[in-house]
């Protein structure tokens, strides 16, 4: 599924839709998302059933790039192998009653990885991260540079995140950065759970 650089149209928009199965797709812009304009409309490419939908929303092999929002998550989605790359927000959780679940999530150049923007519950088994790190950026696409993994600034999401960093032309960091996202456990992989592994955020 292809729009064009900065969209100011949606990819694929399941919002009024009971339910979804969606495997093997590429949503993106018809550009290499490193090379992507930044995002000046709202849009996403991929939207989920909205809240009280039919409980099935299934994510499989789904990749999106050069978006304002990568994947507008809604309650009930499950995905594994699923990639979020150049969009100002890789994932965003909105409102939901239930829960959500994601098995394997990559994450690359989105300025902040996760955002919560209502409240939700979910799980990410493991979410595999790339930021851009020293001679990665230009004038360009310097917006894809990261401001946060976690975007929650109020403190919406109740989740519990399995992570692995990245950093360009440096390889695996301990570097996580959280805003917000106070009932949000993120905790490296391979390290011992503490009482709130959130505390390990601003690790460097």
């Amino acid at each position: 599924v292809r729009t064009y650089d900065d969209p100011a149209i949606s990819g694929i928009d399941l919002e009024w839709a009971s339910q979804c199965r969606i495997e093997n797709v590429f949503v993106n812009t018809g550009v290499y998302n490193v090379q992507a304009t930044k995002p000046t409309s709202g849009t996403s490419g991929l939207i989920t059933p909205a809240i009280n939908n039919a409980a099935l929303t299934i994510l499989r092999n789904v990749i999106v790039t050069g978006f304002h929002t990568g994947i507008q998550v809604n309650e009930h989605t499950d995905g594994d192998n699923i990639v979020v790359a150049s969009n100002i927000n890789g994932l965003e959780f909105v409102f939901a009653h239930h829960a959500s679940r994601f098995a394997r999530l990559g994450a690359y150049r989105n300025p902040h990885h996760i955002t919560v923007s209502g409240r939700h519950g979910f799980s990410i088994e493991q979410m595999n991260t790339e930021q851009p790190g020293p001679g990665q950026t230009d004038a360009q696409n310097a917006w894809q540079t990261l401001v946060s993994d976690i975007n929650d600034p109020k403190n919406l999401g109740s989740a519990d995140i399995n992570y692995w960093v990245v950093e360009g032309n440096v390889g695996a960091v301990e570097k996580f950065i959280s805003n917000g996202g106070a009932s949000i456990r993120a905790r490296r992989i391979g390290s011992a759970p503490t009482a709130n592994d959130n505390t390990m955020s601003t690790a460097q």
